[in-house]
């Protein structure tokens, strides 16, 4: 059986392509195999979630 690796990518965004102040944080993206699902994990640490949401569908980028 193959070894097991924990493979890393780092992705440089544009400045201007994530809205200020949307206060998410630790953001992560884990894969279950079976289920061919993707699965994502944010930590928010701000105080209105829906308007940061909408921040963040306005953004055209």
């Amino acid at each position: 059986m193959p070894q097991t690796r924990r493979i890393a990518q780092i992705i440089k965004l544009k400045k201007d392509s994530i809205p200020d102040a949307c206060n998410i944080t630790d953001y992560s993206i884990f894969l279950d195999e079976p289920s061919r699902t993707l699965f994502a994990a944010m930590k928010y640490t701000g105080e209105d979630y829906e308007a940061d949401m909408a921040k963040m569908r306005a953004n055209p980028d």
